[in-house]
């Protein structure tokens, strides 16, 4: 009884509000329309931004939002207020010392008959004191030049993640520009299938080939198309990362301007050796930690050494016995070790100790830069040696593919002679193209190798250009790949 009552209660309420949800829930769902204002901006907002950028432009944006030369500025700062730390042991120094004191009775004296207070029960002393040291023998000196050591060496650094950075950079600016060339490479390889394709089909027609012809020049055009598709994608990965590097939004569309190709390699290699082992910011970093190291030594044996201050204070306290309520007192505070134990000796081994490792250290550098900076030049010189190559390789590609054209047109040859003729000429498109991309490439790691140049103006704390601008000559600058290099190949450099 009961349960039949509240399914009948249920069926009273429930399924009147289930069939008024039923004829809501369409008017519901219809989207409302926007406003024309809020239509277009929405559809402004969808749109893709355009960049257009040089080779210059995208290596200022990359090194000005690299979270790594942030944080390596950071590093740099914080080295300087280090050595200001040292040198504030020379400043004055002023503060208040306070002391309250509750003893558990009164201490009193009776002097001629007259009693008073020696130490009262509560008592409190509060004193304004100003130290100056006069000599430290030692102390402040090494602490100061450790310091300021150890900020030229944290500056290196910054340069060495600096030229680091814009090395990235412009390799990265290269990728994007060969990911476009490769494209249009595909878009000719694309219609020079398809142009086949049609000149089988002509010939199948008039009973010049067989259909066999016809298959395999469409089979062909049908991995053109994969291939452009490929190419595309590579197109829009390396843009992405070029714009995600330069701290740009997702999706932004960029525009690249090629880069001059006009710098030929060097002669030789001694003159660039030369200011590698004098510039880089590597064995800079090294020297510079070097001579911090070197403070160090004296820092810790100054240990040892006595300290002369300067000390005047103001006191008031509890007048009792003796002591009147205010005094003023200023002396020479003299501090002289006698045993800490052997801990000064101990540091100073430790010091000496660094000093050796850096050494060692520095050698180690030092031939590490030979070695890039020859292997750097190696490459350099090879890699223009292949463009030459290239070159003839592209004119005789594209001669071979025009016989080949002329020869199946008249239905002298089979679609194999023009297919793998096509196949040649595109490969030594693609030939030429990685040819003078690898010499941009190698001309980045030449200059970071050399210590050349920045191409830019960079962020960063003047004193990384201190003494590297104004004796150092002119470093090699990466360049650009000319225009249409398939239809008007230049001469061999």
């Amino acid at each position: 009884m009961n349960r039949t009552w509240c399914r009948g209660l249920v069926g009273r309420l429930v399924l009147p509000v289930l069939a008024a949800l039923a004829l809501v829930g369409p008017a519901a769902a219809e989207p409302t329309p926007a406003a024309p204002g809020e239509a277009s901006a929405a559809m402004a907002g969808s749109v893709q931004e355009t960049v257009k950028l040089d080779f210059r432009a995208a290596l200022k944006a990359a090194v000005d939002s690299s979270p790594e030369l942030q944080a390596a500025r950071a590093r740099a700062e914080g080295a300087r207020w280090s050595t200001e730390e040292a040198r504030s042991a020379g400043n004055p120094t002023l503060g208040i010392e306070g002391t309250y004191t509750r003893l558990d009775r009164e201490v009193a004296a009776s002097l001629s008959g007259r009693n008073f207070v020696v130490s009262p029960q509560d008592s409190y002393r509060a004193a304004l004191v100003l130290r100056q040291a006069v000599a430290t023998f030692g102390r402040l000196h090494y602490a100061v030049l450790a310091g300021q050591m150890a900020e030229r060496a944290a500056l290196e650094e910054y340069r060495g993640l600096l030229a680091d950075e814009l090395a990235s950079a412009a390799d990265t600016y290269l990728v994007a520009l060969l990911a476009e060339e490769e494209v249009t490479i595909a878009e000719q390889r694309l219609e020079s299938r398809q142009a086949a394709l049609r000149d089988a089909e002509a010939l199948f027609e008039a009973g010049t080939v067989a259909r066999f012809d016809v298959l395999r020049v469409r089979s062909e055009a049908t991995r053109a198309r994969q291939q452009l598709i490929e190419a595309r994608n590579a197109q829009q990965v390396s843009r992405a990362r070029l714009a995600s590097r330069m701290g740009l939004p997702p999706g932004t569309d960029l525009v690249l301007e090629p880069v001059p190709f006009e710098t030929p390699p060097p002669a030789e290699m001694e003159e660039a050796m030369r200011q590698a082992l004098s510039f880089r910011p590597e064995i800079q970093a090294v020297l510079w930690g070097l001579e911090s190291a070197r403070a160090r030594i004296g820092l810790a044996e100054s240990q040892d050494n006595p300290t002369v201050a300067l000390q005047s204070q103001f006191t008031s306290q509890t007048a009792a016995g003796m002591s009147p309520g205010y005094q003023w007192v200023t002396g020479v505070v003299l501090n002289m070790p006698l045993y800490d134990g052997g801990a000064t000796r101990a540091r100073a081994g430790q010091a000496r100790e660094a000093v050796r490792a850096l050494e060692a250290n520095l050698e180690a550098v030092r031939r590490g830069v030979r070695l890039d900076v020859e292997n750097s030049f190696l490459n350099l010189a090879s890699r223009w040696e292949r463009i030459s190559q290239a070159r003839q390789g592209l004119e005789e590609a594209t001669e071979a593919a025009r016989v080949a054209e002329v020869r199946y047109g008249a239905g002298l040859s089979t679609s194999t002679e023009l297919l793998d003729a096509q196949t040649a000429l595109v490969s030594a498109r693609q030939a030429l193209l990685a040819a003078r991309y690898g010499y941009l490439g190698a001309a980045v790691s030449w200059n970071r190798a050399i210590s050349g140049e920045f191409p830019v103006e960079v962020p960063g704390p003047l004193q990384v250009f201190e003494g590297h601008l104004d004796s150092r000559p002119p470093g090699l600058h990466p360049p650009a790949a000319p225009q249409q290099e398939a239809q008007a190949p230049e001469s061999s450099p």
